[in-house]
């Protein structure tokens, strides 16, 4: 019988990083040699120029949203115009116009704008 146990540790092979151990140039005929340089030299070629372009183009600022600027500045906007409409909530009291005195205040008012349009003389 058999035991199982996860105490024991399984033995890994390091796993290599580098391309360049894997193959062994010196055993290659010409064509597939030719090949294999082709390929290597093609792609260390392309990675540096990616390398470099993006080192470019952040140092340039290209990298960045075209408008992040504008919808910053509408974000802070927007952002002060909810903080002033909860801080000036309280100064604001639509339900007293609608009282009994709210009524009569207006009307009064009416008829102070009808007597000043009048020249002052009253209806």
């Amino acid at each position: 019988m058999e035991e199982y146990s996860d105490t024991e540790e399984e033995v890994t092979a390091p796993i290599s990083t580098d391309n360049q151990d894997q193959v062994d140039t010196s055993t290659m005929s010409w064509g597939p040699w030719l090949m294999y340089k082709a390929l290597r030299t093609g792609t260390t070629t392309l990675s540096a120029c990616d390398y470099v372009g993006e080192a470019i183009a952040s140092f340039l600022g290209i990298t960045t949203p075209k408008y992040q600027f504008e919808i910053e500045e509408y974000r802070r906007i927007e952002e002060e115009r909810k903080k002033e409409a909860n801080t000036s909530a309280g100064w604001l009291n639509p339900a007293a116009d609608l009282t009994e005195g709210g009524d009569e205040s207006h009307d009064e008012q009416i008829h102070d704008l009808s007597i000043a349009a009048n020249g002052g003389i009253p209806k």
